[in-house]
């Protein structure tokens, strides 16, 4: 008498396995991904729409106070070179703004989420907005010491969030529609002492490590990072 395998809760061996499921899933996030890059115009899908996006001495330009980027070594999120140092002139005064801009063209009435690493240094918050965008108010400060988003946030901001990335930096991210006819704007990152208050003094230690830029379209939070140089990618 012979004993067979028999399963009475799959009787005929029709149950996926594990490696079976996984493999359906690979199949199916594939054509996921290969339907978002056909439902609109191919540059709103690139993956990062931001230029440079780890060079801030290219492409991005200097906000109303001039700010020194310094390449940084180290620190970096991933114990790489990728971040840089956003800090003040050291021309002395108060009363002042040291960000770094890039300006985008976007699709009407699109979804976007504009995201960037940064870790505290002598300043412990940064602030980011977008202006550009018809009478939108998009914006939001990042608490760089606790780990939160401030309290004083856009109006048109869909959402916003900011993840530890581990060895003190955070992304963060805001996620917000374009307006349905202005769609030149600009990215603004600046440094910023405390939520609310973007004014540092040009002592020469107002900064904060930044990095890792990215702008993506019809997402609803920031996806894995890619790295651009001279074309969006």
């Amino acid at each position: 008498m012979s004993i067979i395998d028999w399963d009475s809760n799959d009787p005929f061996g029709l149950q996926e396995t594990e490696e079976e499921r996984r493999h359906q899933r690979m199949v199916q996030e594939a054509i996921r991904r290969k339907r978002r890059k056909f439902v609109s115009p191919a540059e709103a899908h690139k993956d990062n729409l931001l230029l440079q996006s780890e060079d801030f001495t290219a492409i991005w330009t200097e906000g109303a106070t001039a700010a020194t980027m310094v390449a940084a070594a180290s620190p970096s999120y991933d114990g790489g070179s990728r971040a840089s140092i956003l800090v003040d002139n050291g021309a002395t005064g108060t009363g002042n703004t040291v960000s770094v801009i890039q300006t985008v063209t976007v699709l009407a009435s699109t979804v976007y989420c504009i995201s960037f690493r940064a870790k505290k240094k002598g300043a412990n918050f940064a602030f980011l907005n977008v202006t550009g965008l018809g009478a939108k108010a998009i914006s939001a400060y990042f608490d760089l010491d606790t780990g939160a988003v401030g309290a004083t946030l856009g109006a048109n901001n869909t959402t916003q969030g900011i993840i530890d990335e581990g060895d003190g930096f955070y992304r963060g991210y805001v996620v917000f529609t374009s307006d349905a006819s202005d769609t030149s704007g600009a990215i603004n990152l600046h440094v910023a002492d405390a939520n609310n208050d973007h004014v540092v003094t040009l002592d020469g230690a107002s900064d904060i490590y930044i990095g890792d830029t990215q702008l993506e379209a019809d997402v609803i939070l920031p996806t894995r990072y890619t790295k651009t140089t001279s074309v969006a990618v």
